[in-house]
């Protein structure tokens, strides 16, 4: 993840389908980056944080989210900023990849 998510950070985790891609999970809380945890209160990201990843992330999420995580077929992850509304977003498939307006995101 390139040391861009850490420790106390919220994610959004799509997943491949047979239909396009969809959102799985919204504002996913990060509990730990490879072995390290979030931080303990008085504590910052940057203290406990390494210089090095091994990919692996942990999410809290209750069992059943758990386990669609783990079977899920290629999984992708967006940072979400603080305070982010969760809302629907239709799954994206070839045939509307490219439709409608362009936004600054696009």
């Amino acid at each position: 993840m390139a040391n861009l998510i850490v420790p106390g950070d919220q994610v959004n985790l799509l997943a491949t389908a047979p239909d396009g891609e969809r959102y799985l999970y919204q504002n996913v809380n990060v509990i730990a980056v490879g072995a390290t945890p979030a931080p303990q209160p008085g504590e910052t990201t940057a203290s406990t944080t390494p210089a090095g990843g091994s990919g692996l992330l942990t999410f809290a999420v209750p069992p059943q989210a758990a386990a669609k995580i783990s079977v899920a077929n290629g999984l992708y992850l967006t940072l979400v900023p603080p305070g982010n509304q969760p809302v629907a977003v239709p799954p994206v498939t070839q045939n509307n990849l490219f439709s409608g307006p362009l936004t600054p995101y696009a």
